[in-house]
């Protein structure tokens, strides 16, 4: 009978609407004839409520159905042609254009030209027979039945449905077998079927199993798929991630390949518990098997299956076989539902028991009858007649008796539950369903009979909690006030729910694989498309229902090119877009969810809104212009839309008959800058649920837009976004149950106009809700408020007693500086969590207090749940990576016998060489080790480079010259005693390792190893007693939060506006930490330029989407990165590629080749070294560069590429793109690719290994204009090789050949005149000789000698596009300048004292960076103030070889005789006295200051306030000062303090810990190391107040 009764119910909602159209929408109607038809319908309606058990009453189904059926197309037929007729738009109507089949064609046509005036007599004449007949079998039955049936109806009162745990009645001892074999020793992959029929409890079994806290703990990753009949591999992958990463199933243009590859990588490595509930058939697991890494680990897969031979498939386990309960287990489980905790009563017992023997111990079957007992009078009359009816519905067969069983509780429903729980199948089985939405379309679909004292809405929720109270619909969520959010049905019930709707003729589901739509669809009025396994197309053309009144469907499959054939279409659920005036040819809808496309801001076609006279929910994504005619759709009831723009009503009073009050009205969301006006709030008195946003321009929203927000006193949940203060005297309407602020700055002293609501039970206080320190609430106040959350507030002190908040139940805290809870919190008697995440540690000690107390006080219903605090170090962006870094900081401090490696292991792009440094600068590691060494080793090996890196941290003496076994002996002479912690970052191969390996003194049990490596065989032949620590992939809210971080600086910075797209981006990056990088590069260059961000970032996800229909995730968005890249900036990036892997890339190198190769375009404004700094700031921004090493100023010193964009760039840049370069190597059969002979086709050439080998064979380049290597091992050329270079390549305009190490001067290099940029190496090398004149384009020489001088012959007063002169060697120049050149000269970095006359400094005014060294005494009257552009200044006071004969320095020049711009300067062993500081202290914009080996001496030195201005970083090495005292405020802006070798110092000033953010001593005194920890200490307690930084490195003590 639920068809019939939909039917009516629905026919009663036309008819009413018809009789009260909306203004706009008059109806000519007869109608004194519509009157008789509702008459008649309501005498149905109630016939069919009180007698549809009536077996006479159910032959009249489909009569009745029929019959309404067909007064509901002609009526609602006849007004659609009335308004289109009306209210025409520019495009023809939905009748035109048919192509289908004929029938279907001329039904169409006759719905459009129905007889209105013969039609409505024949419907009546229809109802009359049908009346006639009902009063007849009525007057039968008597008033006797009448009672009768009414007491047999299954009734229920309305309760919140709670949230039940899993009764496990009867399965003790399988759970405990299950559990016992999924936490076996066995480190294979084990797989575990459950098997049983349907109904038997194997989803239950699985689920206690699923979350016993022992398999939550003994498995870090668990994830629940539910499989079902219908499936298909997709929603398998995605409903795993989901579990493990939160990937959501809006990822519809990822292929299942990159799913399954990203399955594979989250859970390779993991111990991890796989579910598979409802497994029918074994393609299920085929086809997901093999995206499951190898696993050693003790992973398990449960599987849950009603097939016995698919379980025995499996193998790995003998199936656990799910018994029927016995007669007692059966009647305890019953007596567990229908009685809880209160006991059966005696008289009740012997029918209960009979009723639970007859279920045949299926549990199902006996929660479902319990369900519908618990519900029903208490009688033994009543249980009698279910205990018969249970025995006539049992027979032999298995899945049947269920079915019959269920169907049992699907009759005893009320007649009016039953459309609504039948159109549960609408949604696939076991898919978690919003209730909200839920609701809207029971409304919409016109099942919900209308009543005087609640709204359609109400008596809907009432309905379903039935249903949950009958057990047939499950609850999945509970919202912030404990209302139901989601629910779902089992796929049992769902089974029962198709069947029944399939026999009324109530709904049809279509899926996609089956071979073509059913014949009869036609005549179909619900359709629900779901999906299914295979991925044929729907057969759009013949999908022609002119009779449908709802389309629902979560596919994607254009459903707009059909929907304009459903002419009198009622609810339309999809995810297709849509545009507006698609929309509005469906006149006769009442619900629209779908997605939009740009149409919307077609203002004009919004005016014809008011055509869609039945209109009720309108559901879309985009912002939308609603014009006045929206004021005059009565029948609205709920508008929710991304931003909705909305015009006042038209004027008019309350007695014209224009004044149209939208009664029905109950939601608004979200409204762009609401006014809150009178005359709006006379348009809406029963609105419930309010959201709003304001933007810029909207001075004093508070006053002017919300003032009369009291008046809606029927709103109960309201949400605000603001800009600005919100006024304090806005007063709420004591209705509300729920409030969310935003940005609204409320004082917390003003917080006493929320407190005061009586019915408050949810507030919502997010980013900036309220400003100012203390929050002080009063007493009387949030009597009813049970759920709190305070996100990025400013409250730092919170005091309150346990009467402010006497009904709190849920307290949530995020992003907060607030030291502590009030203690007081702990005697909140209704208290249940207390959730804290991203909040201080002090905070965290606070609510730990709380729990304690509340457990001591007899609590045991509380939860405490601690998530990462913010990171300390934010500024370096590392997020994620918490627990792990924790888990290998555990093992880094545990005691060891013996020399421990610690491996870490990973895919590219995951992130370990991030945890690896996020460890070596966690305090806890540097305060536990006096020796921390990170060592770069890569696939590009060099062992003699990985020993010195090692000895660097030890000595400073050269020890190059040493051989490779020396220098492992000196390695191990120098670690054996340490207390060390050594990071070998990037191991390529096992035999890279096995020879490190040989020089670590394997007895030092105070050192440990941690090395990374992509490949697991490398981890474990370093330590195969201890498994190598996996990295996962980060889960979407880490995405999430890191994208935030690169892009904007910090979380909770992006705009609202973004943080939707941003989060989808973050997701498509599938948690691979260089992919959200490089992501984030791009968006960094769409924020905030751009007028339009949203856009600009949807345009990136849809690039995204584009580039990930290829291959690897990363190189896609790398690529994607490239195109991004504006033109001058492409050769720039690309020529990153030709530095070797995990090169360390000085800047200043970068930048000087980028000039010479001619990539950096001119400018008047800036010089060519700065606009390639510019260049690399921006691909710095882009996160392409990594920075390495930055310098004491904060400029960036080294920098780096990861070896994916690096591959990336090799690539790109290769022949067969844009031939930018191409890298030559040699194989380990001894050939070179490209080929010697291939040579020619390159213009740009790199080598990193085998460069003799190369120039033996004497390649020939005519096109080559640069030759870079990059060889780890320097390298001698034979005299006879010299040539090879000049003679191969002509055309040089860069030669960077440093590794090679030349005997003499190579003076043939002299005949390439084209050259821009050379780089030489000779040990030899005393002078540069006069023929480098020639080479008049050179732009930057550098070389590398160990002489200590190097004389330059050539007239560089001549080379005109000289720009840089770099050497260690002083430099000795004439000193009579000639020529005119020198004002391009910008680097002389070490300049020969006797040279620094000033003439010179005359013509190189443009001078940045300059070093001396020499007898500093002789330049201490030159006056360097000339030199304008200087920044950089070294002195270096040496007069070698007479060393022995220094003289300290008497003095500095006067400060006003130092370059007026100078920014960093290093004064070097010129043993000046400490009271010349005073002179530094004077240079206004000096920022770093280095004093190396004994720059000033003395015991003593006192620094005074006032000095040293700018000064942020300062480094002293090797003095023999004792104390170091200050008065005032000495330092202002001192950042960084650097203190080596400083042995005798005992005191430092402590007044510097004020600025101090960086630390670090080596080799200094007990009393100075005390004197840093109590800094320390101090700097902690400031972090939690302030979030500043500080870090203190601590090297070996002093002995």
């Amino acid at each position: 009978m639920a068809a019939a009764y939909a039917a009516l119910v629905s026919l009663t909602h036309v008819l009413h609407q018809i009789l009260h159209p909306p203004p706009l929408n008059q109806i000519i109607i007869p109608r004194d004839q519509i009157l008789s038809l509702q008459h008649k319908v309501y005498f149905l309606l109630d016939s069919l409520e009180t007698y549809s058990r009536v077996e006479e009453i159910q032959d009249l189904e489909t009569k009745i159905a029929e019959a309404a059926y067909a007064a509901e197309d002609i009526l609602e037929s006849h007004v659609v042609t009335q308004i289109r007729d009306k209210y025409p738009i520019h495009r023809a109507e939905s009748s035109r254009g048919l192509n289908g089949v004929k029938g279907l064609r001329a039904m169409v046509k006759k719905l459009g030209k129905i007889n209105y005036k013969n039609e409505i007599p024949r419907v009546i004449k229809k109802f009359h027979s049908l009346e006639k007949e009902v009063a007849r079998i009525r007057d039968k039955k008597g008033v006797e039945d009448l009672h009768s049936n009414k007491s047999s109806m299954a009734t229920s009162s309305p309760r919140p449905p709670p949230i039940r745990e899993e009764t496990m009645v009867g399965f003790s001892e399988q759970l405990l077998q299950v559990m016992s074999a999924i936490t076996t020793y066995e480190l294979n992959r084990l797989i575990i079927p459950i098997v049983g029929m349907g109904g038997i409890g194997k989803t239950t079994l699985a689920t206690n199993v699923f979350n016993n806290p022992t398999i939550r703990d003994y498995f870090p990753i668990r994830a629940w798929i539910t499989v079902s009949q219908v499936y298909t591999v997709r929603e398998i992958l995605l409903g795993l991630l989901h579990h493990i990463c939160n990937v959501y199933a809006d990822e519809q243009k990822r292929s299942d390949e990159q799913l399954g590859e990203l399955l594979y990588k989250e859970l390779f490595g993991r111990k991890h518990l796989i579910v598979m509930d409802d497994v029918w058939d074994i393609e299920a697991w085929d086809s997901i098997k093999r995206f499951l890494p190898p696993s050693n680990d003790g992973s398990r897969v449960l599987i849950t299956t009603r097939l016995s031979n698919l379980a025995v498939y499996f193998g790995s386990c003998s199936p656990y076989e799910m018994k029927f309960l016995d007669d007692a287990q059966s009647w305890d489980l019953l007596c567990e539902k229908v009685f809880a905790k209160y006991g059966c009563p005696v008289e009740m017992e012997e029918v209960g028991k009979s009723i639970a023997k007859k279920c045949g111990g299926l549990p199902l079957a006996i929660v479902v009858i319990g369900g519908l007992l618990a519900n029903s009078k208490m009688t033994r009359e009543y249980w009698e007649s279910v205990d018969a009816d249970v025995a006539s519905a049992i027979n032999h067969g298995n899945d049947d008796q269920c079915m019959k069983i269920l169907s049992l509780s699907y009759s005893h429903l009320p007649i009016y539950i039953k459309p609504c729980f039948l159109y549960l199948c609408v949604f696939p089985a076991d898919l978690a369903v919003k209730v909200s939405k839920l609701v809207k379309l029971w409304v919409a679909e016109g099942f919900i009979r209308a009543t005087s004292n609640k709204t359609l809405e109400e008596t809907a929720k009432e309905y379903l909690e039935e249903l949950i109270n009958r057990n047939l619909v499950l609850v999945c969520q509970q919202g912030s006030s404990g209302k139901l959010k989601s629910c779902s049905i089992h796929h049992t019930i769902w089974d029962l729910c198709t069947r029944e709707a399939h026999k009324d003729n109530f709904l049809h589901i279509e899926k996609f694989d089956k071979p073509k739509i059913s014949p009869n669809i036609e005549r179909e009025r619900r359709i629900s498309i779901q999906p299914c396994r295979r991925k044929e197309k729907l057969n759009v053309p013949l999908l022609l229902a002119p009779l449908n009144r709802s389309l629902l469907s979560s596919l994607y499959w254009e459903s707009r090119k059909i929907t304009r054939k459903f002419r009198l279409l009622r609810v339309l659920d999809v995810v297709d877009f849509y545009s507006i005036d698609e929309i509005l040819h469906l006149i006769n809808t009442r619900y629209v969810a779908c997605a939009m496309d740009m149409s919307l801001r077609n203002f004009s076609l919004w005016k014809s809104i008011s055509r869609l006279w039945n209109l009720e929910t309108l559901v879309i994504d985009r912002e939308v212009f609603l014009p006045p005619q929206f004021w005059q759709m009565a029948q609205l009831r709920h508008l929710k839309m991304e931003r909705i723009i909305l015009n006042d009503p038209p004027n008019a009073q309350m007695d014209d008959q224009s004044f149209v009050v939208l009664e029905n009205l109950q939601t608004l969301s979200t409204v762009l800058n609401f006014r809150c006006t009178e005359q709006i709030i006379q348009r809406i008195p029963n609105l419930k649920k309010l959201r709003v946003t304001y933007g810029y321009r909207t001075d004093g929203f508070g006053t002017h837009y919300l003032c009369s927000l009291v008046h809606l006193d029927r709103l109960e949940s309201l949400g605000i976004r603001g800009h600005e203060k919100l006024s304090g005297n806005i007063d709420f309407p004591g209705s509300l149950r729920k409030l969310t602020l935003e940005n609204c700055f409320i004082p917390w002293d003003d917080m006493s106009m929320i407190g005061v609501l009586p019915n408050l039970e949810v507030l919502k206080l997010r980013t900036n809700a309220a400003k100012g320190q203390e929050w002080h609430p009063v007493e009387g106040e949030f009597c009813r408020l049970t759920f709190l959350l305070v996100h990025g507030c400013e409250l730092e002190i919170w005091e309150a007693e346990h009467t402010h908040f006497p009904v709190l139940q849920h307290l949530y805290l995020r992003r907060l500086k607030l030291k502590e809870i009030p203690m007081a919190f702990a005697e909140i008697l209704t208290l249940r969590i207390i959730d804290l995440k991203y909040c201080s540690s002090s905070l965290e000690i606070s609510a730990e207090k709380i729990s304690e107390e509340r457990e001591s006080l007899g609590y045991d219903d509380f939860q405490l749940r601690l998530n990462p605090s913010e990171i300390s170090w934010s500024q370096e962006n590392v997020v994620g990576f918490e627990d792990e870094a924790n888990t290998l900081i555990k093992y880094l401090n545990e005691e060891s016998e013996k020399l421990e490696v610690i491996s870490i292991t990973g895919m590219p792009g995951f992130g370990k060489t991030t945890l690896a440094w996020k460890i070596y600068q966690d305090p806890r590691i540097q305060y536990k080790y006096s020796t921390l060494i990170w060592v770069n080793v890569s696939q590009e090996f060099s062992m003699k480079k990985v020993f010195l890196t090692i000895l660097e941290r030890f000595t400073e003496l050269d020890m190059s010259v040493l051989t490779e076994g020396e220098l492992a002996q000196k390695v191990q002479f120098y670690l054996e005693k340490q207390n060390f912690l050594m990071f070998m970052d990037d191991v390529w191969t096992a035999e890279i390792w096995k020879t490190i390996e040989n020089s670590l003194p394997k007895s030092n049990r105070m050192g440990k190893v941690v090395i990374t490596s992509r490949d697991e065989k490398v981890a474990r032949q370093a330590n195969h007693l201890r498994e190598p620590h996996k990295l996962r992939v980060q889960d979407s809210k880490e995405s999430w939060e890191l994208l935030q971080l690169k892009v904007f600086g910090k979380l909770d910075e992006c705009p609202p506006e973004l943080e939707e797209i941003g989060s989808i981006i973050a997701k498509q990056c599938e948690g691979i930490p260089l992919a959200i990088i490089v992501i984030a590069g791009i968006l960094v260059e769409k924020y905030p330029k751009a007028s339009d961000m949203k856009i600009q970032w949807e345009n990136i996800s849809a690039s995204l989407s584009m580039y990930f229909k290829y291959d690897s995730i990363v190189e896609n968005i790398i690529a994607l990165s490239y195109d991004q890249l504006p033109r001058y900036l492409r050769d720039c990036f690309l020529y990153l590629g030709m530095f070797p892997e995990n090169a360390e890339i000085p800047t200043w190198k970068l930048i000087r080749l980028w000039v010479a190769e001619g990539f950096i375009p001119k400018n008047t404004e800036k010089t060519l070294e700065e606009l390639a700094e510019d260049n690399l700031k921006d691909l710095i921004k882009r996160n392409l560069v990594i920075v390495d090493k930055t310098a004491a100023n904060g400029d960036v010193k080294t920098c780096r590429v990861h070896d994916m964009i690096r591959e990336f760039c090799k690539n790109e840049a290769a022949v067969t793109k844009h031939n930018l370069f191409q890298e030559v190597e040699k194989s380990s059969e001894g050939v070179f690719y490209p080929s010697v002979s291939e040579i020619r086709n390159y213009r740009r050439l790199c080598i990193h290994s085998n460069v003799v080998d190369f120039l033996r064979k004497r390649p020939k380049g005519p096109w080559v204009v640069s030759f870079l290597c990059f060889s780890k091992e320097t390298i001698t050329l034979p005299p006879e090789y010299t040539s090879s270079i000049p003679d191969s390549f002509n055309l040089l305009r860069v030669l960077d050949v440093n590794p090679i190490k030349f005997t003499k001067f190579p003076f043939k290099l002299t005949q390439l005149t084209q050259l821009r940029y050379i780089s030489l190496c000779g040990d030899n090398f005393t002078a540069l000789p006069n023929a480098v004149f020639e080479l008049g384009n050179l732009q930057t020489i550098r070389v590398d000698t160990v002489s200590r001088t190097l004389e330059i012959e050539a007239d560089i007063w001549n080379m005109m596009q000289l720009r840089h002169l770099k050497t260690k060697a002083a430099i000795v120049i004439d000193k009579e300048v000639k020529g005119e050149a020198g004002k391009n000269l910008q680097t002389l970095s070490l300049l020969s004292a006797q040279c620094c006359t000033e003439d010179v400094f005359d013509r190189a005014l443009n001078l940045n960076d300059l070093g001396i060294r020499g007898q500093l005494s002789i330049v201490l009257d030159t006056n360097l103030k000339q030199l304008t552009c200087l920044q950089k200044l070294r002195l270096v006071h040496d007069v070698y070889p007479e060393m022995n004969y220094l003289k300290p320095l008497p003095r500095l020049p006067r400060a006003d005789r130092f370059p007026p711009n100078l920014k960093f300067l290093k004064l070097s062993s010129t043993f000046l006295d400490w009271k010349h500081m005073s002179t530094l202290g004077e240079l206004r914009y000096l920022e770093v200051l280095k004093l190396k080996e004994n720059a000033f001496v003395g015991k003593l030195w006192d620094v005074v306030g006032g000095g040293f201005p700018s000064l942020q970083f300062l480094h002293i090495q090797r003095t023999d000062l004792e104390f170091w005292t200050a008065s005032g405020e000495p330092l202002p802006k001192l950042k960084c303090l650097v203190l080596k070798k400083c042995k005798e110092l005992e005191e430092i000033p402590y007044v510097l810990v004020k600025s101090l953010e960086v630390m670090e001593i080596d080799r200094v005194s007990e009393s100075v190391v005390s004197i840093a920890r109590k800094m320390e200490l101090e700097k902690q307690g400031q972090l939690r107040a302030k979030s500043d930084r500080f870090k203190l490195i601590i090297n070996p003590i002093a002995e």
